[in-house]
């Protein structure tokens, strides 16, 4: 079986939770989605090879703008995302809706810090949605304001719509 690690987002915490992942699974490959952060670099210093796509700003592009990518890159038949554990269902949304009827297998494996995040049922539903938009459409709405914040110098491209 393929697998593929998604370290998802710049959290460095995260990477204590993708070395317990790949010490299981020491032929997983990993990649590392996210705008900022150096975990990359933490990885490269522990001679653990990882792959960064910077396209993402929040977590539906972490999910559709790498989906090419990894589909291309690594053909994967799992993927284990790692991210914080109060995100877990906001990420499991969202990857289920652009990864749904493709045959890969997604597995969460939640990092636990004690960090707390007040991601309410409405964002996971938005989120949801706009994930599902993409995937049956290729449209991607986006949240102008974490957008400006987060890639303010990119443009929007055609096939983005600002909320």
């Amino acid at each position: 079986m393929k697998r593929l690690i998604l370290h998802l987002g710049g959290s460095i915490g995260r990477s204590t939770e993708v070395i317990e992942a790949l010490k299981e699974y020491p032929d997983a490959s990993v990649l590392v989605s996210s705008e900022g952060g150096d975990p990359v670099g933490f990885y490269q210093n522990l001679g653990i090879t990882v792959k960064h796509d910077t396209e993402a700003w929040d977590t539906v592009t972490n999910f559709t703008y790498t989906y090419d990518f990894i589909k291309n890159n690594y053909d994967p038949d799992e993927i284990i995302v790692v991210t914080h554990d109060w995100h877990v269902p906001r990420a499991s949304a969202i990857a289920n809706a652009v990864y749904l009827f493709r045959g890969i297998k997604l597995t969460f494996r939640p990092y636990k810090d004690g960090s707390q995040n007040d991601s309410d049922i409405d964002h996971l539903w938005m989120d949801r949605l706009r994930a599902l938009l993409w995937r049956f459409t290729g449209v991607l709405l986006f949240h102008g304001t974490t957008y400006d914040q987060r890639v303010p110098s990119r443009p929007v491209r055609a096939n983005e719509v600002r909320l």
